[in-house]
C-alpha cells in the first residue's frame, strides 16, 4: 500500500456515500409526492389566492354578523311563548287602522 491509495479510497467512499444520500433523499421526496398527489389530487383544494380571498370574505361576513348580533343582543329573544297574538300586535293594530281609514 501506498500513502496515496488510502486517502483516495477514503475520498471515493466518501463520494459514493453522499450520491447514495442524494438519490435516496430525492427517491423519498418522489415516494412523498406519489403518495400525497394519490391521497390528495391536484385541484381539489382552493389555491393559495383562492383561499386568502375566502378568509377576507369569512371575516367581513363574521364582522357584519357580529355589528348584527350586537344590536339584536340588546332585544329579548324571540320565543314561541313570547310572540303575541296577531290581533293584539302592532302590525295587526296598525293594519286595522290603515284599513279602517281607506274606507
Amino acid at each position: 500500500m501506498t500513502a496515496l491509495s488510502i486517502p483516495l479510497f477514503a475520498f471515493f467512499t466518501v463520494i459514493t456515500v453522499l450520491l447514495l444520500a442524494t438519490g435516496l433523499r430525492r427517491l423519498m421526496g418522489m415516494i412523498f409526492l406519489v403518495i400525497s398527489e394519490a391521497l390528495v389530487p391536484g385541484g381539489s383544494l382552493p389555491g393559495p389566492l383562492y383561499a386568502l380571498r375566502g378568509t377576507r370574505r369569512l371575516a367581513g361576513r363574521t364582522r357584519r354578523y357580529s355589528q348584527i348580533s350586537a344590536l339584536l343582543g340588546s332585544q329579548p329573544a324571540m320565543t314561541a311563548t313570547s310572540v303575541r297574538p296577531p290581533s293584539t300586535s302592532r302590525t295587526a293594530q296598525w293594519t286595522k287602522e290603515a284599513s279602517s281609514e281607506a274606507r
